[in-house]
């Protein structure tokens, strides 16, 4: 049975122009939402535009309805993250053809409690989505993780897997695999070829690991730093460094995770492989920027989008690949110009079925502004 039609009175929200850069809006309690009034002001990442908004919104009303739920259940969510990926048409009008709204959640609950909650949500509470689903297909889909430890500002931390990746037990056999060295080989000659490091140039390798990069790019440069967050890894490559007797070379043990990097700073700071093993790409990017000279490069190489299927176990993957517009839009916050992308390298790895999976890199590029 359908619930009884309520009348409500008409919501009204006044924008006005700034006169500047900022378009604002007064919502009906006069909260200030300001939105960005021209198109360098949105480019450089200033200001939200108003699609940026419109799309949130998909996000943020399911959200407030969820919580809400929960909270009335006596199940209150520990943490709650969600992903609104959208493609629209190239021709006018740009509409949303397909919408799919992805759910992350944590805490004591189960599968039936979170399907029926969920459902309820975007086909009846949440106004956003009942409105987006008359407009253009709409999809959604949940997941569940476990809460295991916290940040030390009081807010949960999830691991999709469960526990952090051991990559220390990994390192002895790391460079017996002939994909991994190919495809960090193919990352390397990419870099060489689009930044061009030269030897007056310092350059911070995050992400290090065994070095397959770091050793490429150190024959080309003055310095390079390999950090890591795991000493096994470290240890391989300060064997390299003694056996091949190399002088430009450090290692250092950090985890760029907790926001530990060296101070610098660096000419050229580049990463592969890595960015899908962080929690939070935004606060690493900006304090990768801190460390940068002025008109300092970033390159970054990592997978698109994999729907989880490019990790054998998803312990410590904390992103399933980046859809190249959510990295542009980290690069443009984090202050960085110039940026550039394209596919560098195609990865083909046996699924759980022996089936042959194919899988693509993308290097993208930025300059931190002089």
């Amino acid at each position: 049975m359908n619930p009884p039609s309520l009348t409500r009175p008409p919501m009204v929200i006044n924008v006005q122009w700034d006169g500047h850069e900022r378009i604002i809006a007064d919502t009906p309690l006069h909260c200030k939402i300001s939105m960005a009034g021209n198109k360098e002001v949105m480019t450089a990442g200033t200001y939200p535009s108003p699609l940026d908004l419109f799309v949130a919104s998909l996000g943020g009303c399911p959200s407030h309805e969820i919580l809400t739920i929960m909270q009335d259940r006596k199940k209150p969510l520990a943490y709650l993250a969600v992903r609104v990926e959208g493609t629209r048409r190239d021709s006018l009008p740009t509409i949303f053809e397909k919408v799919h709204v992805s759910f992350t959640l944590a805490g004591d609950i189960d599968d039936q409690l979170v399907h029926e909650v969920i459902d309820e949500v975007m086909t009846l509470r949440c106004p956003v989505a009942v409105s987006f689903a008359k407009a253009t297909t709409l999809t959604w889909g949940y997941r569940i993780i476990p809460v295991v430890s916290l940040y030390p500002d009081g807010h949960p931390v999830t691991d999709i897997g469960g526990e952090k990746r051991n990559f220390d037990k990994e390192a002895a056999t790391w460079d017996g695999n002939p994909g991994k060295v190919k495809l960090a080989h193919e990352v390397a000659r990419a870099i060489t070829g689009t930044v061009k490091p030269g030897p007056k140039m310092d350059v911070l390798d995050i992400g290090a690991g065994t070095g397959l990069v770091t050793l490429a790019l150190q024959p080309h440069v003055r310095t390079i730093t390999a950090a890591d967050s795991s000493q096994g890894m470290l240890d391989i490559l300060d064997a390299k460094i003694r056996a091949e007797k190399i002088t430009n070379a450090r290692t250092r043990l950090l985890d760029p995770d907790r926001g530990d990097l060296p101070e610098g700073p660096f000419d050229l700071v580049v990463s592969s492989m890595t960015f899908h093993h962080i929690r939070d790409v935004g606060v690493l990017l900006n304090r990768l920027a801190c460390v940068l000279k002025p008109s300092g490069r970033i390159v970054i190489a990592d997978l698109n989008p994999d729907e989880g299927k490019f990790h054998d176990t998803p312990a410590g993957v904390f992103h399933d690949g980046f859809d190249r517009h959510e990295m542009l839009a980290y690069f443009g916050a984090s202050g960085f110009c110039d940026v550039q992308d394209r596919t560098v390298a195609v990865v083909q790895k046996p699924g759980p079925s022996g089936e042959m999976q194919t899988f693509s890199v993308f290097l993208m590029t930025g300059k931190k502004r002089g």
